[in-house]
């Protein structure tokens, strides 16, 4: 295994969590560059919809935020519009105790569209699908 994909088998994913978040689809697929898995989750929390993209830090540590974007752009995840760019970037473990980088993209909310995507989300099954 070149590069691990998240393992989210310890979370859930029900419709509503108990703080209003609304867990909306997923996506899995692999980055044509060099085969990296990756995982989206969509949710939307007070109007504004947030994809949250999971992708293995190996080989990335010195990658720069402008890098990283340009990349996931090219890759199709998603696509800049002329309105303002938010992203939180964080560093996680896993369950399986590998490290991942976690970018939590703000899509847009009721009145703004901040970044678009064409990945075809995935509906969560059961409150245990992941």
């Amino acid at each position: 295994m070149k590069y691990p994909q998240i393992d989210l088998s310890e979370k859930s994913f029900p419709t509503i969590d108990e703080f209003g978040i609304v867990n909306i689809g997923y996506y899995q697929g692999e980055l044509t560059k060099d085969g990296r898995p990756f995982r989206v989750d969509a949710w939307e929390l007070d109007g504004v919809l947030t994809y949250t993209y999971y992708i293995s830090n190996i080989g990335m540590e010195k990658i720069t935020d402008d890098e990283l974007h340009s990349w996931l752009e090219k890759e199709g995840l998603y696509i800049r519009t002329d309105n303002p760019f938010y992203v939180k970037k964080e560093l996680i473990t896993d369950s399986s105790n590998y490290e991942f980088l976690v970018l939590n993209v703000y899509m847009g909310n009721e009145n703004s569209i901040f970044v678009r995507s064409d990945l075809k989300l995935l509906q969560y099954n059961d409150q245990n699908d992941n």
